[in-house]
């Protein structure tokens, strides 16, 4: 991993309770302030879709959490600032953030459509 990342660096977490970063975070970046937050990453998981047109662009989930300063909490929506969940189309510059409840929500969903859609191909591939 390098130690530069679109203005990030890489520090041990200064913030949480236990100077720690989460179980799960992979990348821990500092803002490029003195005392600034510490961003955790989760890992990636990149999934090709497509955008509206036939070619296809990468689709990246992970778990993320701003680690910010007591100073700087209530700054955002209360659920930016709990461990969150992104959708990330860099190739659109989209970014969507959901909370942990909309994420297994959104999973359900997928599942079902997911399903559907399965059962509709063995059904037409199926006649004959």
């Amino acid at each position: 991993m390098s130690d530069q990342l679109d203005g990030f660096k890489e520090v041990p977490s200064r913030h949480s309770p236990t100077g720690q970063c989460p179980q799960w975070c992979v990348e821990c970046m500092h803002e490029p302030v003195q005392d600034g937050a510490l961003w955790h990453r989760g890992p990636a998981t990149t999934i090709p879709v497509y955008g509206g047109t036939p070619r296809q662009l990468p689709l990246t989930i992970r778990a993320g959490y701003m680690d910010k300063l007591p100073k700087d909490w209530e700054s955002e929506p209360t659920d930016l600032e709990n461990p969150y969940v992104t959708l990330d189309v860099p190739d659109e510059g989209r970014m969507f953030t959901l909370t942990p409840a909309a994420a297994y929500q959104m999973a359900a969903a997928l599942t079902g459509a997911a399903d559907a859609a399965n059962a509709a191909h063995l059904a037409a591939t199926q006649r004959t």
